[in-house]
């Protein structure tokens, strides 16, 4: 498995870390403009300020999932993802955050009942952050009976 390390030189960019609303970001500049204005609109989310908590790194990587058992948590966010939508993206971090605030609270992160729990979550901070409507049809679509969790995670493309 590639590190992010090597992920990084293969793709030939600089590493940096930002601190950004108490969260440090590591990627290179592209990612960390665009996690910044995804970070950005987050902060009209109280839901978001609720579980911000529960994450601390946001990495730019080849894939997006969290690592939730890391201290502190950590988002790992492929291509697809950050390069999407701005408002698209930060209500993947709410969504992958609360992964992690399952995970500290001792419920269960992965499968089909966490999934809906996260959908719910990232479909709230999508109303309170006023992100289109197409966008919340499509979290409507998914939380029905959520499938994608369990593609493995080395197949993920987004």
């Amino acid at each position: 498995m590639t590190t992010f390390k090597q992920f990084l030189e293969n793709e030939n960019k600089n590493i940096k870390t930002e601190i950004i609303d108490d969260i440090k970001v590591i990627g290179d500049d592209k990612f960390i403009a665009k996690t910044k204005e995804a970070l950005s609109s987050l902060n009209n989310s109280k839901t978001f300020n609720q579980i911000k908590q529960f994450i601390g790194i946001i990495e730019q990587s080849e894939r997006s999932g969290m690592v939730f058992w890391n201290k502190p948590p950590k988002y790992q966010v492929g291509k697809s993802t950050y390069e999407a939508n701005s408002l698209w993206y930060a209500s993947t971090i709410a969504h992958d955050t609360y992964h992690s605030a399952l995970f500290r609270q001792g419920n269960n992160t992965n499968g089909k009942d966490a999934e809906i729990k996260c959908l719910k979550i990232q479909r709230k901070v999508l109303q309170e952050i006023n992100a289109p409507e197409y966008m919340i049809k499509y979290i409507d679509e998914h939380i029905v009976n959520p499938t994608y969790q369990d593609k493995n995670y080395k197949d993920r493309n987004w």
